[in-house]
């Protein structure tokens, strides 16, 4: 099993795995997307918008605030950058991946879900 530590060690494998891919596998570079639920929907959300060789982002079950859940209750530590919210919410981190397409997957009616509304209506 592979247990991958910092925000970084995910970011650089994610770009590890493009590269690999990019080279070895019929693969179009300007078409590169990037999803993953929960835990790797950190990683896709942090490694989009790090890097703009990713054309689509598509986080699933993870995007809501870090000072609203994450930073609030009792969660997996793996969902959070430590000291981010000293530079930024998380609709700012995403605001990093535009003008590339952003498609954020969450639920609306339970769990953390509900923060997703609230989220986007400040981001307006």
């Amino acid at each position: 099993m592979l247990i991958i530590g910092s925000m970084r060690d995910k970011r650089t494998l994610c770009r590890r795995n493009i590269d690999w891919a990019t080279d070895n596998l019929p693969i179009d570079k300007e078409r590169i997307a990037i999803t993953g639920n929960s835990n790797v929907g950190t990683v896709s959300l942090f490694a989009a918008a790090c890097d703009e060789s990713i054309s689509v982002a598509v986080p699933s079950c993870y995007f809501c605030t870090f000072e609203g859940s994450i930073g609030t209750i009792r969660h997996c530590d793996y969902n959070y950058v430590p000291g981010i919210l000293r530079l930024a919410e998380m609709y700012e981190v995403a605001g990093l991946i535009a003008p590339r397409p952003l498609c954020v997957i969450a639920i609306t009616r339970q769990g953390l879900g509900h923060l997703f509304v609230n989220v986007l209506v400040k981001a307006k």
